[in-house]
């Protein structure tokens, strides 16, 4: 009769560890899924920073554009200087 709860013993412990070992294993593969798509997108981010870097400058140029006209409007500058600028900024 202990031989048999003791077995009943055995077999819980041993059902538990399965179970622990298999929810293990299943994060493990997705965890590393999770970091394949992570790689992915830090490579397709990677080949678009130069993208990004062209919207910067042209973020940029709209600003200086917009200082001229402003610089213009308040009689700050004059045409000439204006259009001298404005070449300045475009090359």
């Amino acid at each position: 009769m202990i031989e048999y709860v003791l077995y009943a013993i055995v077999l819980i412990i041993l059902i538990i560890v399965i179970f622990i070992g298999v929810r293990a294993f299943n994060a493990g593969v997705d965890a590393k899924q999770n970091l394949k798509k992570f790689e992915k997108k830090i490579y397709i981010d990677a080949k678009n920073i130069k993208n990004v870097d062209n919207i910067n400058d042209n973020k940029n140029l709209v600003k200086e554009l917009r200082e001229l006209k402003e610089m213009h409007e308040n009689k700050f500058i004059d045409e000439e200087e204006l259009k001298k600028a404005k070449d300045k900024i475009l090359k």
